[in-house]
């Protein structure tokens, strides 16, 4: 029974994301540094000027690397965010034992 709690709380913690799932106006900062990254204008916000509009390169990354095969970059936000949590929270869980 004690095995299960975990794999229980990770569960519910994905169905509680989603069924709250949202995404700021902040998120569209990145959205719109994704769809300039991979429209081959690069990292930037304005096309054209030179400026860093980011704070999280790696959330960055993962966007383009999902929104380049699969699109829809606002449901690769919510998916790779829930995918995120649910991970750290099984990570901090794990104590090594078998």
């Amino acid at each position: 029974m004690i095995r299960i709690i975990p794999g229980l709380c990770a569960v519910l913690l994905l169905a509680a994301g989603w069924s709250r799932r949202w995404v700021c106006e902040d998120a569209f900062i990145c959205f719109r540094v994704v769809d300039n990254l991979l429209a081959g204008h690069g990292p930037v916000f304005n096309v054209g000027e030179r400026g860093e509009a980011f704070t999280n390169p790696l959330w960055v990354a993962l966007l383009a690397a999902w929104t380049a095969p699969f699109g829809r970059i606002e449901w690769g936000s919510v998916i790779l965010g829930l995918a995120g949590t649910v991970t750290g929270l099984v990570l901090a869980r794990y104590d090594g034992t078998p």
